[in-house]
């Protein structure tokens, strides 16, 4: 996953980071490596555990003939999340 990401990095700071008027979607080349090598100590944390199947298909739908699958994940719910988006308000400190 570390390499994929690194990759999809290297990528988009060249001419596939651009939008149509040529701006960037990076401030700048070190910004977003000083960003990734902060981040690299949470890949392990969004990444589903070895052996895991944390998805199953909830239901098909088919459009144009073609059976599609729709995935519901085992994790926790939206209003979980919710909880978590206001937890760095309740705990002082700046390292939250």
């Amino acid at each position: 996953m570390f390499r994929l990401i690194h990759l999809a990095i290297e990528e988009l700071k060249g001419p596939a980071g651009l939008d149509q008027s040529g701006v960037s979607l990076f401030k700048t080349p070190g910004a977003i490596d000083e960003m990734w090598v902060g981040q690299q100590r949470h890949l392990e944390c969004i990444q589903d555990p070895p052996g895991m199947i944390m998805y199953r298909v909830a239901r098909t739908t088919t459009i144009n003939g073609v059976d599609l699958p729709y995935y519901k994940s085992l994790r926790g719910s939206n209003s979980l999340e919710g909880f978590h988006k206001s937890l760095p308000h309740m705990i002082p400190g700046t390292q939250v």
